[in-house]
């Protein structure tokens, strides 16, 4: 049997590790209830919650590699940093960072409100976006299964943003275009994107500041065959810093004398967080984690496989010790009980 102070002390750090999990997924927000949340305050990024994209063929006419470098994507003084680097790599000429939530079980979402505080670069042809694409290509391949932008910039307009829905067969837009905010710069403080989607409307904000407004119940194509399609599905979150591409059609070409005047080629993320609210509908079919996930990187793996949190590991840490202490009691008792049965052999008079 395990001693009573043994089963106390399990006991407390169970409870106490599931009530701060409770507590972390039970904060509201004008009704809004937290789901899911990366507050950037660990050492590392969080290999349980997100997933590295590393190659060298971005969409868009882009001009970076992505890669798992931690001089392209790390954690610091309780932020995340995506850092745009001028080197060589691949075919390229830059490299950079784009991380997504597609291989967490709990990452992506049917509705909900996404949120995403930040402060972005300041810097030519960099390209910055906080989106949401399916989970699964449904209704198939992009543009037709949809892709949901919640905030993209030019770094360098600084005072501008934009947001999107892309859909449809031939591929369709609904979009803000830049849109000004006067007396805003969005590289020198942070500012909080938001999306609030329901079964009606998806409502864009800025500092809580509705900008945008697209009402979903609505036939988005022939190809879909009832309204609100493709925004009946779940989708996950990527957040990226590109370089160049088609966002800057119209725009002059980026030049050797614009790189080297790049102030701040870095966006700071102090947190994303999603919330849905106690009355809603958030179900969608789940397929499970896709098989592209298999093929993450050793260390997302083995953070997969060990787990992160500090909790966790204080578990598997108490429960190996008292197994541990089983076992020697065990072991104890066994030899103790042999010991004395050869001294009774032992002692036992002749016949």
């Amino acid at each position: 049997m395990m001693s009573s102070p043994l089963l106390c002390i399990l006991a407390f750090l169970f409870l106490s590790y599931s009530r701060c999990i409770a507590a972390a997924s039970g904060n509201t927000t004008g009704g809004w209830i937290l789901v899911w949340q990366d507050e950037f305050n660990d050492n590392s990024i969080d290999a349980t919650k997100w997933t590295f994209e590393s190659h060298c063929k971005p969409a868009n006419g882009e001009l970076q590699c992505y890669t798992d470098k931690s001089d392209n994507a790390r954690v610091e003084n309780g932020h995340l940093v995506i850092n745009v680097k001028n080197e060589k790599m691949g075919n390229k000429d830059f490299t950079s960072a784009r991380l997504k939530t597609e291989c967490d079980p709990d990452g992506s979402f049917l509705r909900g409100r996404f949120e995403m505080r930040a402060m972005l670069p300041r810097a030519k042809h960099l390209w910055p976006a906080f989106w949401l694409i399916p989970e699964d290509e449904v209704y198939g391949g992009w543009p037709k299964s949809g892709e949901i932008d919640i905030m993209e910039y030019r770094g360098q307009e600084t005072s501008k943003m934009s947001s999107a829905l892309h859909y449809g067969s031939p591929h369709a837009v609904t979009n803000t275009g830049p849109m000004n905010f006067p007396g805003v710069d969005f590289s020198r403080e942070y500012h909080i994107f938001a999306l609030e989607w329901d079964e009606k409307q998806m409502k864009w904000y800025m500092d809580n500041k509705n900008t945008f407004t697209v009402d979903m119940n609505k036939s988005w194509g022939s190809i879909y065959k009832a309204k609100g399609q493709p925004w009946d599905q779940r989708f996950h979150i990527i957040i990226n810093v590109a370089v160049g591409g088609n966002f800057f059609t119209g725009y002059p070409p980026l030049t050797a004398q614009d790189i080297a005047k790049w102030e701040k080629p870095t966006m700071e993320i102090d947190y994303i967080r999603v919330y849905q609210k106690a009355t809603g509908n958030y179900k969608a079919p789940k397929t499970g984690v896709p098989s592209s996930c298999l093929l993450s990187n050793s260390a997302q793996r083995m953070g997969l496989i060990l787990g992160t949190t500090i909790g966790g590991v204080v578990l598997i840490v108490v429960v190996s010790v008292v197994i541990f202490i089983i076992y020697r009691r065990k072991r104890r008792a066994a030899a103790d009980s042999s010991s004395s049965s050869s001294s009774d052999q032992m002692t036992k008079p002749l016949r």
